[in-house]
């Protein structure tokens, strides 16, 4: 039946968009009008000069439709290749973006690579949207991506850029189509995208009635599927992606397969209570346990710390079940916060749980409505104050007639984190750009501190430090450097201790030219000499503003390899000649190798890899010299919340002492919205509530994974050798660890370090 599910999606997603009368706004998607040399009509290839091994072709044997495709082919990985359109389009409009990809033997270097179709704003390079195919590595057949309907806005002209990125193996893209949606088109898109989350979830009731050997529930998926296939118009209005499923009267019937199977295998109980790891998966329709666990719900907590309980309510009822819920026993010594986990879409109809908004509290009692068949997952966010020792309480759930205790063991630990926080963090929040975050930057920047980012980097055009004002004779003129963004973008990040000043290789390369100037070549005496001046003003600028050396870290170019090596030698040479004192920052993944690593080395004071290059191909190279190690990570809604938590135990244990992910929020408007992007979808936080940011279950797993680090950090400068606990654990977690290893192995920090020595040296 998964195969049959996938199959009826292939053929409704075709049927809902590809059959209407619409024009196709790009010119020649198909590839098939060709010019005299072979290549396509409207479009142009890039770079001029391919990569060695690299090329961009039509292929006239392998299409989607038609007779001809766009082909890229890469032998090696580093290499970056793509065909350029331009496209007008009308400001105020919709539209809908589609293209078919086929792919064999891909081999990315890291998630930032692959093959994408990307949309550019302006008709240029800077991001409007983009489509990718789930799969990135390996061979797949033809695949459809779209997005939308997704609003133009002011844009008079989009760049369309299908490409190969860092990637070796053959990509094939075909009936690339961007269309006006009318309202009819609009309808049958919501429609189709309402029949995929109902045949997603009937996957998950299927497997449950598998795993409960419930024929009858089988059968009636069964039937599910056949009438839903056959059911020509689903409802649409009124959809609400905040609230979660079921998202209409069809979507409830198919809950209620799993309401009835869930009755017959728990008679008399309507409203089943059971624990989960906060940090671990849970779906949303689930086969609750037989027995109920026994014992006390134990949390162990640090003064001044939040820790989570979470508690799964499925309902074997047909109806709704609204439960109260209240915490007694522990009023003076924690602040309670109720929350919800509500599944979000991914793509195809897949919920995650994700989305972390706070329930509706009255008379001091929390209410969720528990819809039939489904499970609610529960969070109970417990914060601490200055009160220390073991104390009890209880979890009290109400609905309908019935009554249920939950009890609660909390030790609080005389333990507080330390201040500052021992690892250096930041996540790309550029506040004042994002969709979601420009109109509350104020509420953003608590949570950013609230979640221990001590560190920034402003996004370097309209954040960032201001560019060189020259005379014209080529002369500096500081008085005259603009530094209003910056210092808008420094009043709001209160909680940054350190700023990372990201340079541009195109604009360090045309922007110390005088008007009407060529630029002097770069690296050459004439472009190092203004370069350097200006580097001069920017450092003295930021130490009348609190950030000397100690506080500043300079970031050539992001994730430099290949030819943007030599780029990056000759701006880390500047910035050395420039101030000595001048601290040199530089990411990279598997684009980049080894070799080109130890080419750059003799200028970077601060290596960042991304995790997956924390090993022994890199690592030697980077800690060769005596530094700073940080590292970084490209992370999405699919990342497990327990992979974010576990992957601060490995950058302790390797001594990386800073971290970043990409991102707290992207350029996508809408985080509930799978389809106003493709793919790639980095936020950590939902709108929804105007008193704060709503988290996610990843965000608040990265914020237990810096507290997670900071534990580590005072174990080792407490003990007064080497650590029995931090030997028996070393290895032991990693961003590959599950939740409960993770929190088992917290426990033992915990009670090694309450028995600790007093603080010695820093380690």
């Amino acid at each position: 039946m998964h195969r049959w599910h996938r199959l009826i999606l292939a053929g409704y997603v075709w049927s809902a968009v590809g059959s209407a009368a619409t024009l196709n706004l790009v010119r020649n998607g198909s590839f098939e009008e060709t010019d005299a040399a072979g290549w396509a009509v409207g479009w142009a290839p890039w770079p001029e000069t391919l990569a060695p091994g690299a090329s961009v072709s039509i292929d006239e044997n392998i299409a989607h439709t038609g007779r001809r495709s766009l082909r890229i082919t890469h032998r090696d990985r580093s290499a970056y290749s793509r065909a350029d359109q331009v496209v007008p389009v009308t400001p105020g409009r919709q539209v809908m973006i589609s293209c078919w990809i086929r792919a064999a033997d891909l081999e990315p270097v890291s998630p930032a690579g692959g093959v994408r179709l990307f949309i550019g704003r302006d008709g240029s390079g800077n991001p409007f949207r983009s489509l990718a195919p789930v799969q990135t590595r390996g061979s797949f057949p033809w695949t459809r991506c779209e997005i939308g309907p997704v609003a133009v806005g002011d844009q008079t002209r989009l760049a369309f850029l299908p490409y190969l990125h860092q990637t070796s193996g053959t990509v094939w893209y075909d009936d690339i189509e961007m269309v006006e949606v009318t309202p009819d088109m609009a309808r049958r898109i919501e429609q189709m995208r309402v029949r995929n989350l109902l045949l997603a979830d009937l996957s998950l009731i299927e497997r449950c009635c598998l795993e409960a050997d419930d024929a009858t529930a089988r059968a009636e998926v069964a039937a599910a599927m056949t009438r839903l296939s056959e059911t020509a118009d689903l409802p649409t209005a009124g959809l609400d992606r905040r609230r979660g499923p079921p998202f209409c009267p069809q979507h409830q019937d198919v809950h209620a397969i799993l309401a009835r199977a869930l009755a017959r295998r728990h008679p008399g109980r309507d409203l089943i209570v059971w624990r989960a790891d906060p940090f671990a998966r849970q779906p949303h329709l689930a086969l609750p346990p037989m027995a109920a666990d026994a014992g006390p719900i134990a949390v162990t907590a640090l003064r001044h710390d939040t820790e989570q309980v979470a508690l799964n309510l499925t309902n074997t009822t047909p109806a709704a079940l609204p439960v109260r819920l209240a915490l007694a026993g522990l009023d003076d010594a924690v602040a309670a916060v109720w929350r919800e986990v509500i599944p979000v879409e991914v793509r195809d109809g897949i919920l995650i749980d994700d989305a972390l908004p706070r329930l509706p509290v009255a008379d001091g009692e929390a209410v969720v409505v528990v819809p039939p068949g489904m499970t609610r997952q529960i969070w109970l966010e417990l914060c601490t104050g200055d009160r220390t020792g073991r104390l009890d309480g209880t979890i009290q759930l109400r609905w309908q007639d019935r009554i249920a205790q939950m009890p609660l063991a909390l030790h609080i630990h005389d333990l507080v984190f330390p201040e500052p926080w021992p690892l250096n963090t930041f996540n790309y929040a550029y506040l004042s750009l994002r969709p979601l975050t420009r109109g509350r930057i104020a509420v953003a920047a608590a949570d950013l501190a609230r979640h221990h980012i001590n560190a920034i980097m402003p996004e370097h055009g309209s954040q960032g430090v201001p560019g060189p004002v020259l005379a014209p004779d080529g002369t500096l003129q500081p008085d005259r450097m603009d530094w209003s963004a910056f210092d808008a973008t420094l009043a709001t990040s209160g909680y940054a201790h350190t700023i990372l000043v990201a340079l541009s290789l195109k604009r360090l390369k045309a922007m110390f030219a005088t008007v009407g100037e060529t630029p002097p070549a770069f690296g050459s005496p004439a472009w190092e000499q203004r370069a350097v001046s200006w580097v001069q003003a920017v450092v003295a600028g930021l130490q009348s503003r609190g950030f000397g050396h100690d506080r500043v870290l300079w970031v050539p170019t992001d994730e430099p390899s290949g030819s943007s090596i030599d780029d990056a030698l000759i701006t880390g040479t500047m910035l050395r000649r420039a101030d000595p004192g001048i601290r040199i920052y530089s990411n990279f993944y598997r684009a980049a190798t080894p070799e080109e690593v130890r080419r750059l080395d003799p200028v970077i004071d601060v290596w960042a890899p991304h995790l997956d290059c924390l090993n022994d191909d890199y690592l030697p190279v980077c800690t060769a010299r005596t530094r700073a190690l940080w590292a970084y990570r490209v992370q999405g809604k699919d990342t497990p919340p327990a992979s974010v938590r576990g992957a601060f135990w490995r950058l302790f244990e390797t001594g990386v002492t800073g971290y970043s992910f990409w991102a707290y929020t992207d350029a996508s408007p809408d985080p509930w919205d799978p389809y106003d992007t493709s793919q790639h979808d980095y936020h950590v936080v939902y709108d929804g509530d105007p008193t704060e940011m709503v988290p996610s279950k990843r965000w608040e797993a990265w914020r237990e994974g810096v507290e997670d680090y900071a534990l580590l950090w005072l174990l080792a400068r407490r003990a007064a050798g080497p650590d029995l606990t931090l030997a028996a654990l070393r290895g032991t977690i990693s961003e590959r660890a599950g939740a409960e290893a993770i929190a088992a192995a917290r426990e033992r920090l915990l009670e090694a370090l309450t028995g600790a020595a007093e603080p010695r040296g820093d380690p």
